[in-house]
């Protein structure tokens, strides 16, 4: 049996890194092929994997460049398709199974897709109709949907792949700093994060906030501005995006995902998996899946800074509270490993090889 990922690209991203670690632990049990259709790669891929760089670029400069491209999309797939033959292809983007659909009924392939945006963009339905299997992150994201797609469906949450999470320990008086991961986008909804901060500071004036996952945009200019207008402008840092964030997240007493919308937040399961107490907004998907409120998080109201303030500041002052939602956020690391995810996975992508 033969497992292909097809990916768009294999830069750094959540999705991406799954793919690292279901190939490397697919490949012990059957061939397995990991397409990069724009030929990146930033991943450490075993050597029984087979890594194949399409190289057909996603940028274009007006109509007929885009026709161009996609012609060649198609026409690289099929030769792929042609050459290898693999039983069962993996779409981790699942607008691109219109790219393989059309050839099924020549090379007899199943195509699972697994979606992990958010549902609300009712394009994907057309694409997901088109799948013979269906992974989604969440159980929310997965009752999104009509009963038809749910019943080719299954959920399996991410795995805990960054190989940071079990090297690092939290020191035992953490610095008084409210930390957060992630790119600054408008989805993360960093206003309302910094509008909480500036009422936990001004009872703890002492207290920081650092947020890990700057890169240039108009969303984080808006952002640097939105902070320079801010009393607490002198607490609150930006920095950018790097490999080792979470060393740095690690040395906060409070980490906090202000999202409106989430897939499954792996920058969230990394900082319980170290046992940061967190924070995290109830929003459309993920962070209710993985938190219970008051046992191994806490959950808050999106766009509600002063519901959010009010979870730091109580956080803050019980210490015995946040050990408790230490404790029990941890427990993450152990039931969302690598091994047992990816188990899960290759129970259900297998399936329909058979």
């Amino acid at each position: 049996m033969k497992i292909a990922f097809l990916n768009t690209n294999l830069n750094i991203g959540g999705s991406e890194r799954t793919v690292e670690y279901l190939a490397n632990s697919f490949c012990k049990k059957c061939d397995v092929d990991v397409i990069s259709m724009d030929g990146s790669n930033k991943f450490l891929f075993f050597e029984e994997v087979n890594l194949v760089k399409l190289n057909i670029p996603y940028q274009y400069n007006n109509a007929i460049n885009k026709i161009i491209l996609i012609f060649r999309r198609f026409l690289k797939i099929f030769q792929y398709l042609k050459r290898s033959r693999p039983n069962i292809i993996v779409c981790m983007q699942c607008e691109n199974i219109k790219y393989i659909k059309c050839f099924q009924i020549i090379f007899h392939y199943k195509i699972v897709v697994s979606q992990r945006s958010n549902p609300k963009k009712s394009h994907y339905t057309r694409y997901l109709r088109k799948a013979d299997g269906i992974i989604f992150q969440t159980k929310r994201a997965k009752n999104y949907y009509s009963k038809n797609i749910q019943a080719k469906s299954v959920v399996i949450q991410n795995a805990i792949g960054n190989p940071l999470v079990s090297e690092i320990k939290r020191p035992e008086i953490a610095d008084q700093e409210i930390v957060a991961l992630g790119r600054v986008v408008e989805e993360k909804d960093y206003k309302t994060l910094i509008d909480a901060f500036c009422i936990v500071n001004k009872k703890y004036p002492e207290y920081r906030l650092a947020i890990y996952g700057d890169r240039p945009s108009e969303y984080s200019k808006m952002i640097h501005k939105y902070i320079n207008d801010m009393p607490c402008v002198n607490r609150i840092n930006i920095y950018p995006v790097s490999s080792d964030a979470l060393c740095e997240v690690a040395k906060g007493e409070c980490y906090v995902l202000s999202s409106v919308s989430e897939g499954m937040p792996n920058a969230l399961m990394e900082a319980m998996a170290i046992g940061m107490p967190c924070v995290a907004t109830d929003c459309n998907n993920g962070p209710a899946e993985l938190i219970e409120n008051g046992v191994n998080g806490i959950l808050t109201p999106i766009r509600n800074p002063q519901f959010m303030a009010e979870a730091i500041i109580k956080i803050i002052e019980n210490k015995n509270f946040a050990d408790k939602l230490s404790a029990n956020a941890i427990k993450i690391k152990d039931t969302n490993s690598i091994e047992k995810i990816s188990a899960k996975y290759f129970k259900y992508i297998s399936s329909f090889g058979k």
